[in-house]
């Protein structure tokens, strides 16, 4: 019995580290790159350019039609990694499926061994890809929604004091902005300061970096620059009646979401404790949840259920976003 746990340890540790050697491939492969290990050196020249290739490969046949499946898959994961700020690490949607498959063909495994059945493998297998899939895009959501308040709190702050410029404005406020966002300000000062950027050039290059919260701010900020006019500075203040909206629709969605939260994160406690505690004291279940072939269904469906309930939470915090 050791043994076995000892080899399904080692092939989960495996499994899992090959699936975030593949998120991270190239971050990897840069790092062999630099390497001064022969070896690693040779892996990388062996290695390296094709899972470049084939990551290029992979974006270009998807983003070629926008009206097929796989272009609304490749956007649906290029969102959760824009919002989890994952980028950085160079992590590509192919990526990141993989790296879910591999931590679900763990669980599934994990779980097929501890009820001794190797045909529910492959329905395990789904139901945690999709519970996996769910909780990395509510995570996202809610990294979404806390940029988008950084964001509104900075705009905010630059407006209420614009009459001066908008590049001075963010240079007089740029230690009160949130330490997510002052990283790119900062950049945004020195590209101006030290790089000889235009002011449209580095706001745009910051609008990149703050995505489309920022766009709207970022038009006005260039028109008013370019002509300095009391017409230019009145358009500020649809930023920030945009935000005051933005804000009273949060307020009111999270009610309803926080609701449904407690109500269903409640439910799924009480029915879990009921489950283990019968499983524990009662034989018969006990039986019939390892050994019966129903049993063993009905647990693959409450994976599926609780998939279901984070799902249904999922999209009651989108409709805020």
């Amino acid at each position: 019995m050791f043994e076995i746990i000892f080899k399904l340890s080692i092939s989960c540790i495996v499994i899992t580290i090959f699936g975030l050697c593949v998120m991270y491939n190239k971050k990897l492969i840069n790092l062999l790159e630099k390497s001064k290990i022969a070896t690693n050196k040779k892996f990388q020249e062996k290695f390296g350019k094709k899972l470049r290739q084939l990551s290029r490969d992979t974006e270009r046949k998807a983003t070629i039609n926008k009206n097929t499946l796989n272009y609304k898959l490749y956007i649906y994961f290029k969102d959760i990694i824009e919002n989890l700020d994952m980028e950085k690490d160079n992590v590509t949607p192919s990526g990141l499926v993989i790296f879910i498959a591999s931590l679900s063909f763990v669980f599934s495994t994990i779980f097929s061994v501890l009820v001794n059945s190797v045909n529910l493998t492959l329905p395990m297998f789904c139901a945690f890809f999709y519970l996996i899939l769910v909780v990395f895009k509510f995570m996202s959501l809610t990294r979404y929604e806390k940029k988008e308040a950084q964001i509104m709190d900075m705009t905010d702050l630059l407006v209420s004091d614009i009459r001066g410029g908008v590049f001075n404005a963010i240079r007089r406020y740029r230690n009160s902005f949130h330490p997510n966002l002052r990283v790119y300000v900062n950049e945004f000062l020195d590209d101006i300061d030290n790089k000889s950027y235009s002011f449209e050039k580095a706001i745009k290059k910051l609008n990149d970096k703050l995505g489309h919260n920022f766009t709207e701010f970022c038009i006005i900020a260039i028109s008013y620059e370019s002509k300095a006019d009391e017409h230019s500075e009145s358009e500020f203040s649809i930023v920030m009646e945009t935000n005051a909206e933005i804000r009273n629709t949060r307020e009111e969605n999270n009610k309803i979401f926080n609701e449904r939260k407690i109500q269903i994160i409640a439910s799924m406690l009480l029915i879990g404790a009921y489950c283990v505690f019968s499983i524990y004291e009662d034989r018969f279940m006990m039986n019939f949840f390892l050994n019966n072939t129903f049993g063993k269904l009905s647990l693959v469906a409450d994976v599926g259920l609780v998939a279901w309930s984070l799902a249904y939470l999922t999209s009651v915090k989108s409709q805020s976003l």
